[in-house]
């Protein structure tokens, strides 16, 4: 992605989550695209967040997410290690 698209991504996420608060696959792909602009502190908070989502709901059974834990666990691992 461009830089300017990252910066679109950005915004319409923001404004995905603002409607929905409770859009886990929207904070996973903000923090993926917050990472992807070098911006680690928010990417991780972004993250986190997602991750405490899922796991406070109990052990996901769901499939999407089962899949969103895994994988903002991985990029959160990610984000950690830069």
């Amino acid at each position: 992605m461009s830089r300017e698209e990252k910066d679109q991504a950005v915004l319409l996420l923001k404004l995905a989550l603002e409607r929905d608060p409770e859009y886990v696959k929207a904070m996973v792909v903000m923090g993926q695209t917050l990472m992807q602009k070098g911006l680690m502190e928010d990417a991780i908070e972004y993250l986190e967040l997602a991750i405490s989502k899922l796991s406070l709901a109990g052990h996901p059974t769901e499939v999407e997410n089962v899949d969103l834990l895994i994988l903002s666990s991985q990029w959160a691992g990610v984000v950690y290690m830069k």
